[in-house]
């Protein structure tokens, strides 16, 4: 919030902050819900490798089962989700929101590692991933910003964002590998499956949006885009991936 509203003015801050709040609010809840989960069960089989190793690709495949959808959903329905919850005058949030989405989901696959540092009593790699991930984001948004943020805007914002996780990312994955033997495969494995499924939330979501709708309210919109997301979601987990109700509770 520092930097943007340093190199871009408060406008751009108010705006940059709606869409933020909008993108990281679904990763707050889910990854609080993971995590509160996973501790304890990593605790219980630290000191069986072969098993922590499937426990923590499950995580990221809970993670992505329930904050995928959130995302997809926002890269179509943005603008009525705000019109909704707040007004139309933050509509120029709507494409940050989108993008910012995505790097939701990088961020959210980052903050599980921590939870494994701490249940093989290794906490200060947890330090060291809030140090590299504050780091690199800091460093990259004063850069950007300073050289880029007068023509690009809050777009570069959002690059330094979907750029800083990936590298985050790599670098958590090379630490757990050689302090815990987990390798990064198993989570492939696991995530690989599920881009289908989220593919298939897309396919109605794109329809719709070719469609002129304008004639319904926003909060019907956003009724309609929810129902033909979550149940094409949902019938793609059940008939291809076979996976039910009770299997994600």
């Amino acid at each position: 919030y520092f930097f943007v509203g340093r190199f871009l003015g408060v406008e751009a801050l108010g705006v940059y902050r709606v869409a933020f709040d909008l993108a990281m609010t679904p990763l707050e809840i889910v990854v609080t819900v993971v995590n509160r989960v996973a501790f304890p069960v990593y605790s219980r089989i630290a000191h069986d490798q072969k098993d922590l190793e499937a426990a923590f690709a499950r995580s990221f495949r809970y993670l992505l089962l329930l904050l995928g959808p959130a995302v997809v959903f926002l890269s179509f329905e943005s603008a009525d989700t705000i019109r909704v919850v707040a007004s139309a005058r933050w509509l120029p949030a709507v494409p940050i929101a989108r993008l910012l989405g995505w790097a939701a989901l990088l961020r959210g696959f980052a903050e599980l590692y921590p939870q494994i540092f701490f249940a093989i009593d290794r906490a200060e790699y947890a330090v060291y991933d809030a140090l590299v991930s504050l780091g690199v984001l800091a460093v990259g948004l004063a850069l950007g910003l300073h050289f880029f943020g007068q023509r690009w805007g809050l777009l570069v914002v959002v690059g330094v964002w979907l750029a800083t996780y990936p590298i985050v990312l790599f670098v958590l994955a090379r630490c757990t590998r050689r302090i815990a033997g987990i390798q990064a495969w198993p989570i492939v494995k696991q995530l690989a499956p599920l881009s289908g499924a989220l593919g298939a939330m897309a396919v109605p979501l794109a329809a719709l949006s070719f469609l002129h709708l304008s004639a319904l309210g926003a909060a019907a919109r956003l009724a309609l885009f929810a129902g033909a997301g979550l149940g094409a979601y949902g019938l793609y987990l059940r008939w291809v991936l076979g996976i039910r109700l009770r299997d994600l509770r």
